[in-house]
């Protein structure tokens, strides 16, 4: 940007002192080959000896010659039999210095007519005519240097209108990402409905089950509160007390047989007595195994393992139920992942635009600064 600055006065600077019609040369002595010499002399700004020698070489395109650097003294150049017709018809020998200083370079040249240099003393007609010569060369220095800048600003604009096209192209994907993250967000919270569709469906299903748990563990207990559970109890107790009268009659026989020696019919007779009462317990014992098997031809077994496997069952809802709030879970945090991802995405676009705006004013400051250096080379022509 310093370079583009400076190389902006120096065109400036040359397409104000050529508008004038004056460079600010002066007539002063020059060293030559032929000893001091009168030369014309000016200074150049911001510029280098580099630039400078570039453009004297280009100038001479014209006089059929190149200047030669001098190899005994640094920063001298020597061009031998130009062709200057608005000066001589005869060629002319040119002595150039050209010495970089801060700010500039200071040009210095002689010309050799054939014996005599031309000065504002010797050659008045020749001096105005080499003045307005070396007015020219200042000015075509000036033209080449607007010329560059406009070729570098048309490369910079071309650089700009890159930039600018792969910005649309950025903040077209961009918007495109977003659509795509907006379109997965909608699938996403389509996924978390049908979820939840289906965990009110299945928590419906496990009231549903549950209630008929309950009422298969009521049934249950009716059952085994019921008239079989109570008839059991009864002849258990029937049966208790048939033991406990066994076994009083038993104390009886012994009681008896402690006297058997004086009552041998009555132990015959309470021996038939056990016998009864024996047969009375084999019966009772009939019965209870009865009941036994009436309870198993109810089924109370087989109901107890409905209720077993309507409890899997549960299980296996609550299961599922479970998994489908860990499902539920993990689609929240993808759908605020996804959205966090959109932000970004969000956040990168306006990013995007902003330096499509930066690059918009860029590329109109562009524009003008094209448009003056236009009008300027228009004006120095």
């Amino acid at each position: 940007m310093k370079n583009i600055i400076a190389l902006f006065v120096f065109i400036f600077s040359i397409s104000l002192t050529f508008a004038q019609n004056r460079v600010g040369i002066s007539e002063v002595q020059m060293s030559t080959a032929k000893g001091d010499q009168p030369a014309f002399e000016f200074f150049i700004p911001d510029t280098d000896a580099k630039t400078v020698l570039a453009a004297w070489n280009k100038f001479h395109k014209n006089l059929r010659v190149k200047p030669k650097q001098d190899k005994t003294q640094k920063n001298y150049y020597f061009s031998d039999n130009a062709f200057l017709q608005d000066l001589s018809e005869n060629t002319i020998d040119i002595y150039t210095r050209i010495y970089e200083t801060s700010g500039g370079v200071r040009f210095t040249c002689a010309f050799d007519l054939g014996g005599v240099f031309i000065s504002s003393e010797k050659t008045y007609d020749k001096f105005n005519k080499t003045k307005l010569l070396l007015n020219k060369f200042y000015a075509q220095m000036a033209m080449d240097a607007i010329v560059a800048e406009i070729e570098k600003e048309l490369l910079a604009l071309e650089e700009i209108k890159k930039e600018y096209d792969q910005i649309d192209d950025e903040i077209a994907n961009f918007e495109k990402e977003v659509e795509n993250y907006e379109s997965e967000i909608k699938q996403q919270e389509r996924s978390e409905l049908e979820v939840e569709s289906a965990l009110l469906d299945k928590t419906g299903e496990l009231k549903t089950k549950q209630m008929e748990l309950t009422n298969k563990k009521n049934e249950l207990k009716q059952i085994n509160k019921a008239g079989m559970v109570a008839e059991l109890t009864t002849n258990m107790n029937n049966l208790k007390k048939t033991v406990l009268e066994a076994t009083r009659i038993e104390k009886d026989i012994d009681r008896k047989e402690a006297e058997i020696a004086a009552l041998q019919a009555d132990i015959s007779i309470l021996k038939n007595d056990l016998e009864i009462k024996n047969g009375e317990r084999a019966n009772f014992e009939i019965k209870i195994k009865a009941i036994e098997d009436k309870l198993v031809a109810l089924k109370i077994d087989e109901k107890e393992e409905k209720v077993e496997l309507l409890e899997q069952n549960v299980e296996a809802i609550e299961s599922v139920q479970s998994e489908l709030t860990m499902k539920k879970s993990n689609i929240k945090r993808e759908l605020m992942l996804q959205k966090q991802k959109l932000d970004r995405a969000k956040e990168a676009l306006s990013i995007s635009k902003e330096t499509q705006q930066l690059l918009e004013k860029k590329l109109e400051a562009q524009h003008e600064k094209i448009k003056s250096l236009e009008n300027l080379k228009a004006t120095i022509e």
